[in-house]
């Protein structure tokens, strides 16, 4: 019997878990905006999956007995959802009792009166340039009017101001599971309240911190238990903080910050322009560890152990460990806690010789992690991951299986009939995916022997052996644009940042990365056996850091290589939707498409015709959206004829955007603060190091002109030369085009240097001058 090739799409009887991870989630966002009790969502939740247990053990013993499974999994499905409005509803619970935040909403703590603390150190003490972060379960506090019991996170930032201030940290030997009391000054992060600034406290409270601090000194800090904290964790970190120190001793910046992002996920040694050139890539998540890092690792233990060890739950078994302990080491941040849940899905299934299905791993992944920590389902790192993930299962895998299938096409039972596709189709198919060794061994062995034209480039690919290194770069590519596009709307909103050689930059930077990956970790294993072997490695790994930056650097310097992008205006919203309704609808095509369907009738003639102009129907439609996103044709949002002045929230300092009736913008001052260009200590001979750390504008006053449409600034003014008032016109210039700056004569400090630089005419201005700017006169009253 002939049979034809069937492609099972993503979604179906074998990812029953899909239904229940999107009815949990929904079930959280629904207790997330409905405040119900926890009983009730607990009740609801008992009532339809009893339902469904009791429809399932009645099917054959009633006259409805042909429905009653029918109604098994939307009752199942149904429960999910009230699970996940149960979860929700115990962590608001558990959140709202004897919280920290809430002590400080009734006034019982002041922001201005230091508070002591008992707790204990939840995580791995962070190391920083010049100061260590410490997050503590609070158990008890004290004020300056009583004691409380409380729960909750506390970020405490402990500052480094001399040599003698970290001989004081070093003693007190803090590590995970420490109990510490210290005096900190605390308080509630409070955003910038300028449309379209980032929301910090939502930010920190999807981490679970409800609260940030300081201590003056470390002689504050007392650690109760006198020794450092136990536990397989805190051995872990004691091992990472090791590595991270080995690492900035003995390598130089770029190689050392690089390492120790990319190893061990510590961001905090990376410089300035070190990290700006892998944004404006779009190669910053190669530094921030992720899936694929945990593939790799998974992988390599996987091989080593089969070389090793027969037994099969002694493989699996390690390897799960190494990846769970590895995981827990660098913090388990939401892209690392998924990568660890789906991969352990995975290796279980491959245990069981079952087969692995993506969309199932993704979901049961989402309702583990989302059961432990429902609010993460806010968590924008959580979302992105996911997503990632899920268009990689959705819509990359399937693409790449049926292209697989073209390319590796010959006459079989499954596979009768020649692929139906385009001739350039099949020709890139077959580059990527013929195997001509493998067809020539399979002809000698048989006795019926023919010959199949394939491309002639694709047979000399597979006989030279560079077509899995073609592959491997073409899957890159297309991995990369289609997460570039689907994520798109969430891109341009949360980091307006665009850039079109971004899939040709991750083929490259991703080979440095992680040749740099994995001379580091050879360093570090040389470093315990043998010393001068690992010594001898020093001038390569830094040589090999400067030629990663400088690669970014160049690449992202390309026209097209990156550019910052402001929102769409009040169109957005429907912008971004019909953006999404179509990455959906592409989905839906791809996974209805067989390219060796027979199709001979005229049925099928009608049916290829639909589905490819639907196809390119919402090809079009994507590729407008993206265009109108990234282009951003039109003005910024004014009112004409009128005269604006709107005053932004900045914290220390002053910042004005002026709008002249005819739409012309000026700038009067940027705000700033000194603390966001602290430099760190530098080598001989090398650079002073400036750390890569979050600058008043890109917080604050950029996010505002993004979000009115604003892409230029026709005049920046700065009314003198204080940090607070112009410290981030030097990082507004690098971002957004101004046509000239305004200073006073007597001002040539860092202001002047950075205008230059940036390429922006400086214009001085003196006392009494005036200036007419469509129907408005701007009189200068003091210069200086």
């Amino acid at each position: 019997m002939v049979r034809r090739q069937a492609f099972q799409a993503p979604w179906g009887e074998d990812a029953p878990l899909l239904p229940a991870g999107l009815s949990f989630c929904l079930g959280i966002y629904v207790a997330y905006q409905v405040r119900e009790s926890v009983s009730i969502w607990i009740g609801l939740m008992v009532l339809a999956w009893l339902g469904a247990l009791l429809c399932y053990w009645w099917r054959g013993r009633s006259l409805v007995a042909p429905l009653l499974p029918l109604l098994v999994p939307p009752l199942l499905v149904l429960g999910f959802l009230f699970a996940g409005g149960a979860c929700q509803a115990l962590s608001r619970a558990a959140g709202e009792r004897d919280s920290l935040r809430a002590l400080f909403e009734c006034g019982e703590f002041q922001t201005s009166e230091p508070v002591e603390l008992w707790g204990v150190v939840a995580r791995d003490p962070e190391l920083a340039p010049d100061r260590i972060y410490l997050q503590v379960d609070v158990e008890q506090a004290r004020s300056l009017k009583r004691t409380h019991r409380v729960r909750g996170r506390v970020r405490i930032v402990v500052p480094f101001n001399d040599a003698r201030s970290r001989l004081e940290y070093d003693r007190l030997a803090i590590l995970h599971g420490a109990r510490l009391r210290l005096i900190a000054q605390l308080r509630l992060r409070r955003q910038y309240r300028n449309p379209g600034a980032p929301p910090f406290d939502e930010i920190l409270e999807s981490q679970g911190i409800v609260a940030t601090g300081w201590v003056r000194s470390p002689l504050l800090i007392e650690n109760r238990l006198g020794t450092p904290g136990g536990g397989p964790a805190a051995r872990l970190f004691a091992v990472r903080s090791m590595a991270i120190r080995e690492l900035l001793r003995q390598f130089r910046q770029p190689a050392s910050g690089l390492l120790v992002a990319s190893l061990f996920g510590n961001r905090y040694f990376l410089s300035r322009d070190t990290a700006e050139s892998f944004r404006a890539g779009g190669t910053f998540h190669l530094l921030v560890i992720s899936g694929m890092h945990m593939a790799i690792i998974g992988v390599a233990v996987l091989s080593v152990l089969r070389r090793l060890v027969d037994s099969r739950l002694m493989q699996y078994g390690v390897g799960l460990a190494t990846i769970w302990g590895y995981g827990v080491m660098v913090g388990a941040e939401p892209s690392v806690t998924r990568s660890m849940v789906m991969l352990t899905l995975a290796l279980a299934g491959q245990y069981l010789y079952r087969p692995i299905n993506g969309a199932n791993s993704i979901a049961g992944a989402a309702i583990i992690l989302l059961a432990w920590e429902p609010r993460d389902l806010f968590n924008p790192g959580f979302q992105v991951s996911f997503l990632t993930v899920g268009v990689i299962v959705f819509l990359v895998g399937p693409l790449a299986a049926r292209l697989g299938e073209i390319g590796r096409w010959r006459p079989t039972v499954r596979t009768p009939w020649p692929p139906r596709c385009s001739r350039q189709l099949r020709w890139l198919a077959e580059i990527l995916y013929w195997d001509e060794w493998g067809f020539r061994r399979e002809m000698r062995r048989e006795r019926i022997r023919y010959r199949l034209f394939k491309a002639g480039a694709a047979r000399w690919l597979s006989r030279s052996r560079i077509q899995p290194i073609l592959l491997w770069v073409a899957l890159t590519m297309l991995t990369t644009i289609a997460v570039q596009v689907a994520l798109l709307p969430m891109m341009v909103s949360g980091f307006h940042r665009v850039s079109l050689l971004s899939p040709a930059i991750n083929v490259v930077e991703a080979v440095l990365v992680t040749i740099l990956m994995a001379a580091g970790a050879l360093y570090l294993a040389l470093r315990v056996m043998t010393g001068e072997w690992a010594m001898a490695m020093t001038p390569l790994v830094d040589r090999l850091g400067d030629l990663t930056v400088r690669v970014g650097e160049v690449m992202a310097g390309w026209p097209g290589g990156g550019w910052r992008v402001p929102d769409y205006g009040a169109l957005a919203g429907r912008l971004d939707t019909i953006h999404g309704l179509a990455m959906i609808g592409l989905v839906l095509l791809i996974a209805s498409w067989n390219p060796l369907r027979k199709g001979d009738l005229p049925s099928d003639a009608r049916r290829r015709f639909y589905g490819r102009l639907a196809t390119g129907l919402t090809l079009c439609v994507i590729v407008a959206t993206t265009w109108i996103m990234v282009v951003h044709p039109g003005t910024h949002e004014f009112e004409r004829g009128r005269l604006a002045v709107t005053f932004l929230d900045v914290g220390q300092g002053d910042a004005m955007v002026v709008a002249f009736p005819a739409g012309s913008l000026m700038m009067l001052d940027s705000g700033g603060d000194p603390q966001f260009r602290q430099s760190g200590e530098s080598g001989p001979g090398e650079e002073p190091f400036i750390e890569d750390r979050l600058g008043i504008a890109e917080a604050a006053v950029m996010p505002y002109l993004w979000r009115r449409g604003i892409a230029r600034l026709d005049r920046i003014v700065a009314s003198h030369g204080d940090s607070d008032h112009v410290g981030g016109f030097t990082e507004l210039v690098r971002n957004i085009e101004v046509g000239e700056a305004w200073q006073s004569g007597g001002e040539q400090g860092t202001f002047t240097r950075a205008m230059l630089k940036a390429g922006v005419p400086v214009r001085i201005v003196a006392t009494g001058e005036c200036f007419e700017f469509e129907g408005v006169i701007v009189e200068v009253l003091s210069a200086g």
